[in-house]
């Protein structure tokens, strides 16, 4: 598989979660910039402030069972763009009764461009069995918190700066366009590979981020035993 290209005036910002027993879970976003681009201790300064961010508003919404470990910051401008993080566990505040550790609320990013499969998402831990009305509908109370909690820290984001790189909204990355019929020659099944787009990913601004009314499924994150 071919590197991603680089991605001028992006970084991407890993929200790093402990779900269970799971601790390889997280929640990719990707956040514009202007200014200096990031080196390692402003990325580590970066991944603090959003951190403080992210904990304010998410973890009134996580049950203690799960954690937010830290957050994660690579400039996506150079193949040696800055990285840095910021660790630190701390578990859910929310007072309710554990779910599945498959079960996700999914927030959908809405963008100006129309394409197929133009739908980013993010997954986030929040919520528990209280938090449902119904074993599809997350309760409407519950979901116009979580909103709130998305519109604050989009906010929030867009006044973060430090080490004169100054963060602005989120956008989607187009890395792909379409794909080519690929045949395994030992198995003769087809499968669909994606096709990196050609030149230099222009990012899609996210006009609206929203909370989904319907629990969503993140399957791999309920680990199996042997």
């Amino acid at each position: 598989m071919p590197a991603l290209p680089s991605v001028p005036a992006v970084i991407r910002c890993d929200i790093l979660w402990q779900i269970g027993d799971d601790i390889e879970a997280l929640t990719r976003l990707h956040i514009n910039y202007t200014g200096t681009p990031p080196n390692d201790a402003t990325a580590a300064a970066l991944a603090q402030l959003l951190y403080v961010i992210f904990g304010a508003e998410f973890l009134t919404y996580v049950v203690p069972a799960n954690k937010m470990l830290g957050v994660r910051v690579t400039d996506l401008s150079s193949p040696t763009g800055g990285q840095g993080e910021y660790l630190l566990t701390t578990p859910g505040t929310l007072s309710s009764t554990d779910v599945p550790a498959g079960t996700a609320l999914l927030v959908n990013a809405h963008i100006q461009r129309r394409y197929r499969g133009g739908k980013p998402r993010s997954y986030l831990p929040l919520g528990g069995g209280s938090e449902l009305s119904s074993p599809s509908t997350w309760d409407s109370g519950f979901l116009a918190n979580v909103q709130a909690a998305l519109n604050a820290i989009v906010a929030d984001i867009a006044v973060c700066a430090s080490g004169g790189c100054a963060l602005g909204q989120l956008v989607s990355i187009p890395y792909y366009h379409g794909f080519v019929a690929a045949e395994n020659p030992v198995t003769h099944r087809w499968r669909n590979i994606p096709v990196l787009a050609g030149g230099t990913p222009v990012p899609d601004l996210i006009t609206s981020w929203v909370a989904n009314p319907k629990p969503s499924s993140q399957r791999r994150r309920n680990l199996h035993t042997a």
